[in-house]
């Protein structure tokens, strides 16, 4: 969507020390796609770095020590950017960063969370501390704005606790301030993030609710697909596409007040919402109220449902001067429902 664009995108699958995953590289591929498509991130192809464990060989282990990538190579790929941020300051207007594989969070830290490099074992953890790369950035108003996304556990051991990536200690007050962020993580702190065979391949199931996502929500009146209308489509879709596998939440931060455009679409279609009375007595007003308690419409109801056009969203109808009421989550089709 602009030309000073940049992402960082990152899948490990082998894990000789852990377990083998089946779904971060092609999930990571399957990020990159979208971030270059016109349609999607439009981030310009040499703006964006992608490192997997299949970029290496052979990529599959034979031993702890023969499997990549290792922490170092991890962290190369974000020192051409730190070091442009301190050289010039501003980078550029937006930062992807996408990290799939085996992670962990700090047990003192709720925020935290950080993607385990390929040689890690139970004892001994080299790890590249994500949520870390991402603040310091911002810290240092490098861009205008951040988008964090992994998809990897969030489990917490007192065994291990996250080291903070070797960055010099620098911070720009003034500048961090106007950052806009969407950090959005596979699961829940203290929680396992899940993958699952979908479609002949095996895909994160965080990975997958978010690119539907940002493929498929529809866009507000300006056209836009902000942080929050793909948060709730995410958690809307999440359980569908987990299917029969257990998981926890994920986790999306989305500061309501700054929130990011992710994406911009020509067209912003709403949503058809009908409400229907199981009783009705004559002369009732169905009341439509958005997420923050304001009043978007009145309707008098009569005769046949009471019918209005809204922007994605969650909101609340009610039978006026009574306890009748329903709550409407808008995110992937119209509505009908009955009071």
């Amino acid at each position: 969507m602009a030309a000073d664009d940049h992402a960082v995108v990152i899948g490990i699958n082998a894990y000789p020390g852990l377990t083998t995953l089946g779904g971060p590289c092609a999930d990571a591929c399957r990020m990159r796609d979208w971030l270059l498509a016109a349609d999607g991130g439009a981030v310009p192809p040499t703006n964006l770095k992608l490192l997997l464990t299949t970029d290496f060989h052979p990529p599959g282990p034979t031993g702890v020590g023969d499997v990549h990538p290792v922490e170092n190579e991890v962290n190369n790929v974000f020192r051409p950017l730190v070091t442009a941020g301190l050289g010039q300051g501003r980078v550029g207007r937006r930062l992807y960063l996408y990290m799939a594989g085996h992670g962990f969070s700090d047990p003192g830290d709720m925020d935290s969370a950080a993607l385990f490099a390929a040689d890690a074992e139970l004892m001994f953890a080299p790890h590249v501390a994500g949520t870390a790369y991402a603040d310091w950035f911002r810290r240092n108003g490098v861009f205008d704005e951040i988008v964090l996304v992994m998809d990897c556990c969030r489990t917490v051991t007192p065994l291990q606790s996250i080291r903070p990536p070797p960055l010099p200690n620098t911070s720009k007050p003034g500048l961090a301030a106007k950052v806009r962020t969407f950090y959005a993580y596979g699961t829940s702190w203290g929680a396992t993030a899940r993958e699952r065979p979908m479609n002949g391949a095996v895909r994160g199931i965080f990975t997958e609710a978010l690119l539907q996502a940002l493929r498929n929500a529809r866009p507000n009146r300006q056209g836009r697909v902000t942080g929050q209308i793909v948060k709730d489509y995410v958690h809307n879709v999440i359980d569908e596409v987990a299917a029969d596998v257990s998981i926890q939440p994920p986790e999306i931060r989305v500061d309501s007040s700054r929130d990011i455009a992710l994406i911009e679409r020509d067209s912003a279609p709403l949503f058809a919402v009908q409400v229907a009375l199981a009783a009705p007595l004559g002369g009732e007003q169905i009341v439509i109220s958005d997420g923050a308690g304001r009043e978007v419409a009145r309707l008098d109801y009569g005769p046949g449902p009471a019918a209005v056009e809204l922007e994605p969203g969650l909101y609340k109808a009610m039978v006026a001067g009574s306890d009748r009421s329903h709550l409407i989550e808008l995110v992937g089709d119209d509505v009908h429902i009955t009071l």
